[in-house]
């Protein structure tokens, strides 16, 4: 199952099931989102994971189901 992990600045990691089944997010498709909530790609699942800071993770579809995202950023518009 894939996880998105929290580290602290002392070190403390918590980790956050990502709740669809075989998605697993990628290394370089993380970014802040303007809302304060991070935003992660699934390149396997065509899906962007939310994150909020209390951990709570909301699996958003994309338009592309046969996409392979691999990376994600905030525009200069604040859109993703």
């Amino acid at each position: 199952m894939g996880r998105v992990g929290r580290i602290t600045p002392t070190g403390a990691i918590t980790e956050f099931p990502v709740p669809v089944s075989g998605a697993t997010p990628t290394v370089a498709g993380i970014t802040a989102g303007p809302d304060g909530n991070l935003y992660f790609t699934t390149g396997n699942k065509s899906l962007v994971g939310q994150v909020t800071t209390s951990g709570v993770i909301t699996m958003l579809p994309t338009n592309d189901l046969i996409a392979v995202l691999t990376h994600i950023t905030t525009g200069s518009d604040g859109n993703l």
